[in-house]
């Protein structure tokens, strides 16, 4: 073989295998959950949970449905984001699920355990609607998008995640939001 074509064939090899290595997944990214994206309304389905965002709302003080407490004051703004889930398997916390707005992420908040939507306790194909509640600093409503991204493990690598867009300057506000308790949605009742 002459050396013109075996410089043009190592050149070819050389940019072959840059190109490969460019666009190889790298040591993080070769594990992430696969995100199913979807948009309020849209029935999105990951491997374990189906979800759809039904709507969101906001406001300075979070009023529990039982009308026990007074309102939960927070120094930012209550998040609400109310939704109709089913489990593809079995029971599912939701305590991992996250809205993520320019960079931070902020999970599901404990301080309505007993109203807001934490688990689909009742196995799979039972469809919920309920209410899932974060709370969040003022500045982060004003970011105009978020991403609702429900998790139901810690360990989410190479799984499914449904991840809803949210449009956040479309948000419902108030001064106070309400949370009913979560509710087992009847067949054929539709959203």
């Amino acid at each position: 073989m002459s050396r013109r074509p075996r410089i043009l064939l190592s050149v070819v090899a050389l940019v072959v295998g840059v190109i490969a290595v460019g666009t190889a997944p790298n040591g993080t990214n070769v594990v992430d959950p696969f995100a199913v994206w979807g948009a309020p309304g849209e029935a999105v389905e990951g491997r374990v949970l189906t979800a759809e965002v039904l709507g969101a709302r906001a406001g300075s003080e979070l009023l529990i449905a039982d009308g026990a407490d007074a309102p939960i004051d927070s120094p930012g703004v209550w998040l609400v984001v109310d939704v109709e889930l089913t489990a593809a398997q079995g029971w599912l916390s939701l305590s991992q699920t996250e809205v993520q707005i320019d960079g931070s992420d902020y999970r599901t908040s404990p301080i309505a355990d007993d109203t807001a939507l934490l688990t689909l306790p009742y196995g799979s194909d039972v469809p919920m609607r309920g209410s899932l509640v974060f709370e969040l600093p003022e500045a982060a409503i004003e970011a105009g998008t978020a991403r609702l991204v429900l998790r139901t493990t810690i360990d989410d690598r190479l799984d499914s995640v449904p991840v809803i867009s949210l449009d956040l300057r479309e948000l419902e506000t108030s001064d106070e939001v309400s949370v009913e308790p979560p509710v087992v949605v009847s067949p054929g009742a539709g959203s």
